[in-house]
């Protein structure tokens, strides 16, 4: 049987486990962002509008830049622009001889899921950080920029 003081050590070091509380973020706020999405009639995914915002931001992109701007490997890339090129928000260009290298770019009917799903993106954003500085805001970006880098380096590893 665990004893009271047992699960108290193993609170204070769950309390002090980063990922933990990156994971409990994510999954709240993945739950929050789905139903604020389909009580706008977006059909996609919060996964999907992230790829959607990041090609809006470096299109035309290829496949594999975008995949590593956004930690996905390339066939869960490939899955999504597939289902995104379905519901007519992305397409793929051949750019260059190479038949293997596409770009992808956003159509209008990403560009208007964008443009619709923004205020969902924006009145979230604005709940999370209530009652934080502007200051507080700018050096918590900060934290996260350097904790996506160094996750991002653990891949590579």
């Amino acid at each position: 049987m665990i004893d009271s003081a047992t699960n108290m050590q193993a609170n204070e070091k769950l309390s002090e486990f980063i990922p933990h509380h990156i994971a409990v973020a994510h999954h709240v706020s993945r739950g929050i962002l789905v139903t604020m999405l389909k009580t706008e009639n977006i059909s996609l995914t919060p996964e999907q509008y992230v790829v959607l915002l990041h090609v809006q931001s470096m299109q035309p992109v290829t496949q594999s830049v975008l995949a590593k701007s956004i930690g996905r490997d390339n066939s869960n890339i490939t899955r999504t622009i597939d289902k995104l090129e379905q519901k007519n928000c992305l397409e793929r260009v051949n750019e260059s001889n190479d038949r293997r290298v596409n770009k992808i770019k956003l159509k209008n009917a990403g560009e208007e899921a964008i443009k619709k799903g923004m205020p969902l993106l924006k009145k979230m954003n604005k709940s999370i950080l209530e009652g934080f500085q502007d200051s507080e805001v700018q050096q918590f970006l900060s934290f996260l920029k350097k904790l996506n880098e160094n996750t991002v380096k653990l891949i590579g590893d």
